[in-house]
């Protein structure tokens, strides 16, 4: 389990010394972290193919559909959609935002991500990751819906389609390769349920004229 970063003043203490927006911090980050490790400090998991399987922490299930793909640093569960990389199941598991999750793996990995900015450059980056934070989760929520309608009865026939061409559950999970109806009202849907709403849409460019004019 990881602590919750704390905050002192104007900046940020112990695993929260942050200096958070660069994304070549991020990616340093990343790199310096595995995520099968990860989440076995949260599941029991099991070798399985080039990854591990095990039970989803997300919905209840009996047979393990949550997997982890070890080269793409990714995990997908084939039960309820639900995908991300390390920081989005850190968030997940801890409940933390997407910057507290960046710190304390960052503080995990032995990385120092503040990098001697001052304060209030660091509260300004706070700001920011924060909200580059709820765009990545928006993003992944709206991938992990296209993966999912691959397998339900509106992506039937891309499946048949994608099975015919010789695609296996694993080329599938190793690609993200997901459905994408013909509207995007079933998305929009989707992502309102989860807290996003249409202006965040409209940011990440998932957004059509017809949810730009739609009420809010």
């Amino acid at each position: 389990m990881f602590r919750r970063p704390e905050r002192t003043g104007g900046g940020w203490t112990g695993t929260g010394d942050l200096s958070l927006v660069d994304d070549t911090v991020k990616a340093q980050v990343k790199e310096a972290t595995d995520i099968a490790e990860t989440a076995s400090r949260y599941l029991r998991l099991k070798k399985s193919g080039k990854g591990y399987a095990a039970l989803c922490p997300f919905h209840r299930e009996k047979t393990p559909s949550f997997h982890i793909n070890t080269q793409g640093q990714y995990y997908h569960c084939f039960g309820c959609g639900k995908s991300g990389d390390v920081f989005s199941l850190v968030m997940e598991m801890e409940g933390l935002t997407f910057v507290e999750a960046l710190a304390a793996l960052a503080a995990r990995a032995g990385i120092d991500i503040r990098k001697g900015r001052s304060d209030e450059e660091v509260e300004q980056a706070r700001r920011i990751a924060g909200a580059k934070g709820s765009l990545y989760k928006m993003m992944g929520e709206a991938d992990a819906f296209f993966r999912s309608m691959l397998f339900r009865d509106a992506g039937a026939e891309a499946l048949k389609y994608a099975r015919k061409r010789g695609f296996t559950g694993e080329t599938l999970e190793k690609f993200g390769i997901g459905y994408a109806p013909a509207s995007w009202e079933a998305l929009r849907e989707h992502l309102n349920r989860k807290g996003v709403n249409d202006k965040w849409l409209e940011s990440a460019g998932r957004g059509s004229a017809r949810i730009s004019s739609s009420p809010s």
